[in-house]
């Protein structure tokens, strides 16, 4: 290759507009700068954690690691003892199951009856718990056997036969 330019140029030299490669005004290079890399002395190495701190900047970063100890080995993969906060209970989601009311001397039983509050709909209603079924019921009216004598908030006066009583929310 250097041969082909060598002859072209040489053939070409009559032709005042053509510019050889040697012909280009050559541009001078820099002057090299002196480039050193200056190497730190090795430190002596200490003999052991507990020896003094070496001398100069770079005494921190040729201080040894400290040894750990070995981790602990892995636990094994047993299943932990587990106890249930309610054994009785299946479903922790599903409160219990209340008791049946008082048995009576005569062989019936006394329903559960709880006054959970009052509600406007249209007319004053009070909310009863009776065996853990609730319902609404309107004065004047009778469910699961309670009939809904008045209500006047905070209180309701219910019956049940021929047995009469007041049910309150402040007790």
């Amino acid at each position: 290759m250097a041969v082909i330019l060598g002859l072209t140029a040489a053939g070409c030299a009559d032709d005042p507009g053509l510019q050889t490669a040697s012909a280009r005004p050559e541009v001078p290079a820099p002057p090299a700068a002196a480039v050193t890399t200056a190497v730190p002395p090795a430190a002596p190495a200490p003999a052991s954690p507990n020896s003094p701190p070496l001398p100069g900047p770079l005494a921190t970063a040729i201080r040894p690691a400290a040894t750990s100890p070995d981790p602990a080995p892995p636990a094994s993969n047993r299943q932990a003892d587990y106890k249930p906060p309610f054994p009785d209970r299946k479903d922790l989601f599903v409160p219990p199951k209340r008791q049946g009311g008082v048995r009576l001397s005569d062989g019936e039983t006394e329903d559960s009856v709880v006054l959970l509050g009052f509600v406007r709909v249209n007319e004053p209603l009070a909310v009863l718990s009776v065996n853990g079924e609730v319902a609404s019921i309107a004065e004047g009216a009778a469910q699961y056997g309670i009939e809904v004598i008045s209500i006047q908030p905070p209180s309701v006066v219910l019956q049940r036969g021929r047995q009469r009583w007041q049910a309150s929310l402040e007790n």
